[in-house]
């Protein structure tokens, strides 16, 4: 389309970068884990179009529950994480 018209429209990219990075930060890098994730993430954005129509939820909920999904998932890694901070020397503990 850009090499016929030679210029770039607005809402050109349907964002599927920033879902990619969102799948993947969730699935933590495992390829099999990005499949379910992936699912989840297409399932939030077929169904925003129904919710809005159904029900009036604006479309901009399903980018919040994404985003409380995404930081659920790394509170739940701070907190079982062994992460304990290491005493400076000369300090007492």
């Amino acid at each position: 389309m850009c090499g016929i018209t030679f210029r770039v429209y607005d809402n050109y990219s349907p964002g599927y970068g920033y879902t990619a990075i969102a799948v993947a930060l969730l699935a933590r890098l495992n390829m099999i884990a990005v499949i379910p994730t992936a699912f989840f993430f297409g399932a939030l954005e077929q169904g925003a179009g129904t919710l809005q129509r159904e029900l009036d939820v604006p479309l901009v909920m399903v980018s919040v529950v994404q985003g409380l999904v995404i930081l659920l998932a790394l509170l739940v890694e701070f907190k079982t994480s062994s992460f304990q901070a290491e005493p400076i020397e000369g300090e007492a503990a």
